[in-house]
């Protein structure tokens, strides 16, 4: 990274401020069983030490939002939404609520912060980044409360992102900002350490743009098929369970020669932001994009793309995309890792076959006008060929 980049080093010490996320309570008798029958993960069964990333649908089983959600010790639940969606859930959920004794209350006197930190001795790394930090929590999604008084309230260990080297995540719910560092962009940071992790983020421009499974929400954690209903249930439970999924989210990159130099998300003059669409020279939609932002040496994004598209021949606008690896499989691709061995199993074993098979039939030297080949022969060819 040079010094004229406009952008923040995501792996320099300390912790940086997210001003984009905005923390919610949820408080009253009903708070956890409210939530529960709202959204797409089991928030009871996470339990008070565990972070739980979830889902708000639709009827139709479209994202509106994915809150992350953490519990109290008084049994109350916090959510930390982004700042751009959170007045329209707070309303949705209002509505909802009927006689459940149930009270949303932004908490702007909450602060979330970030903080990435190397594998190596992450423990005395984030307590030098975060004075006053609680005991580190070690599994992904675990979270640590701080001590009465102390200005870290919350402490979750969050998926680990490749910046480029693999780094540890920390969320932090803080009283005061003055724990973070002087950071041009810590938002940037962040979701560049979520697209590295694919992790998914939905604003404005993504609202009911996709289904869980789209973003691939049951691969990092976020969804739950054993609890009860919640708004869209129906579609997703079909969709996992009836394989009727058909675009899910990878990972890619946009190269930039310029190095950054524009400071926005743009290459050759044609937006590569959120709510994008994916087009190839055969496929005017071929996906959408659920996230991308402008890193030192281009733009990382993570999209919805057809399942089977052609990945090489994607492009937004003038934009060409580079193919990226995720830290977790997707499961039509192993799909089709798993077809593409059985395939090469039966063609090993059919080549492996046919030369004994040539001479147990005495046809390894037998003239094109030799002996008719026996009844018993002309029945493992047809089995060869139709395995």
């Amino acid at each position: 990274m040079t010094s004229a980049s406009p952008f923040p080093d995501p792996l320099a010490p300390g912790a940086f401020l997210l001003p984009g996320l905005v923390v919610v309570d949820a408080t009253g008798a009903d708070a956890a069983t409210f939530l529960q029958g709202q959204f797409t993960n089991d928030v009871i069964g996470a339990g008070a030490g565990r972070a739980c990333l979830s889902g708000y649908c639709t009827p139709k089983g479209r994202l509106l939002a994915l809150p992350l959600v953490l519990a109290l010790p008084d049994g109350a639940l916090r959510l930390l939404v982004p700042r751009e969606i959170v007045e329209s859930l707070l309303k949705r959920l209002r509505m909802f609520v009927m006689r459940a004794a149930v009270t949303f209350e932004r908490r702007d006197d909450l602060h979330c912060l970030g903080a990435h930190v190397p594998d190596a001795d992450a423990a005395a790394a984030l307590a030098q980044a975060v004075p006053g930090c609680p005991a580190v929590p070690f599994d992904a999604l675990e979270v640590m409360n701080g001590e009465s008084g102390s200005a870290v309230v919350q402490v979750c260990r969050w998926h680990d992102a490749f910046l480029p080297m693999p780094c540890r995540r920390y969320l932090i719910v803080a009283t005061t900002t003055e724990l973070a560092r002087d950071d041009a962009d810590g938002d940037t940071s962040w979701r560049h350490g979520d697209i590295t992790a694919g992790v998914p983020r939905i604003g404005e421009a993504t609202q009911e743009a996709f289904v869980p499974q789209m973003v691939n929400l049951q691969l990092v954690e976020g969804l739950s098929f054993r609890k009860g209903c919640y708004p869209g249930q129906e579609i997703v439970a079909r969709m996992q369970y009836l394989g009727t999924l058909k675009r899910h989210m990878r990972r890619f990159v946009v190269s930039d020669p310029d190095n950054g130099a524009n400071g926005d998300a743009r290459v050759g003059g044609d937006g590569v932001v959120a709510g994008a669409t994916l087009v190839t020279e055969a496929d005017a939609d071929a996906g959408r994009v659920v996230d991308a932002v402008r890193t030192y040496d281009g733009i990382e994004l993570l999209a919805v793309v057809k399942i089977g598209a052609d990945i090489a021949a994607l492009r937004i606008g003038n934009a060409v995309l580079e193919s990226r690896a995720l830290p977790y499989t997707l499961p039509a691709d192993a799909q089709a890792d798993a077809a593409a061995d059985a395939q090469a199993d039966a063609e090993a074993d059919a080549a492996a076959d046919a030369p004994a098979n040539g001479r147990a039939n005495g046809r390894a030297d037998a003239p094109a006008d030799g002996p008719a080949m026996p009844a018993d022969a002309r029945e493992t060819d047809d089995d060869e060929k139709t395995a």
